[in-house]
């Protein structure tokens, strides 16, 4: 079953066997299909490096043996859909018609994604806007004709742009004169990362609450993700 695509691979929900005959389970997963083979070591490195760091995401992510694919955490359980502004999934479908009017656990989902965001770049982890994804769960209320929803999280579960063992450049002007080099500035190396990452997590809030909900809800996400970044 087709469940999303984008620019390096598709993405299939599958199950898969376990066990012996009389006693076997089935699981269900995901397995992405890159166009590419370098696209899966990159991914697969990615998830490594996150793991390693703390930072939460998939929790199965490994390589299908002789094809350019992964099997992956399947993000669709308990009725829950991943909506992202990039790339095309059976959330963003559901959404992008009738937007979300009202919704619950926004501030702890934010928290934990900049918590998230902070750890990746203290451990040189580059994380960009496109590779977070919402977990969205409808809410069980019939009594409103508003479209409700639960953010149950948001993390990082697309790599492909994810940058490892990142190192940015700063072009000192004095030394460039005397030197004539590019230096790298250890000591704000990391808090650069960490800035970096909260903006283009904040700039994920600001595309996907544009997208998928409506302007009231959206303005008060946008607003209460800056609050709680002045407060922490």
């Amino acid at each position: 079953e087709h469940i999303g695509h984008g620019i390096f691979g598709v993405v299939k929900k599958v199950e898969t066997s376990f066990g012996e005959a009389m006693s076997e389970k089935k699981r269900t997963f995901a397995v992405k299909q890159f166009h590419n083979e370098e696209y899966v070591d990159n991914s697969v490195a990615v998830h490594t490096a996150l793991k390693k760091a703390g930072v939460e995401t998939w929790s199965t992510y490994r390589r299908v043996d002789g094809e350019s694919a992964v099997l992956m955490t399947y993000g669709g359980k308990d009725g829950a859909y991943l909506i992202s502004p990039s790339g095309e999934s059976q959330g963003k479908e559901k959404y992008k018609e009738k937007k979300i009017d009202e919704v619950e656990g926004f501030e702890e989902a934010i928290q934990k994604a900049i918590d998230n965001a902070k750890l990746a770049g203290e451990n040189g982890i580059l994380v960009p806007g496109d590779a977070w994804f919402a977990s969205v769960n409808e809410s069980m209320s019939t009594i409103s004709p508003q479209q409700k929803a639960n953010i149950q999280n948001l993390f990082i579960g697309d790599y492909d742009d994810v940058g490892i063992n990142f190192r940015p450049s700063f072009r000192d002007q004095e030394t460039q004169r005397k030197y004539g080099g590019i230096i790298h500035a250890d000591a704000f190396e990391k808090k650069y990362t960490i800035y970096r990452n909260l903006y283009n997590l904040y700039c994920f809030v600001d595309v996907l609450s544009e997208q998928f909900f409506s302007e009231q809800i959206s303005q008060s996400m946008k607003r209460g993700f800056l609050e709680i970044i002045a407060n922490a």
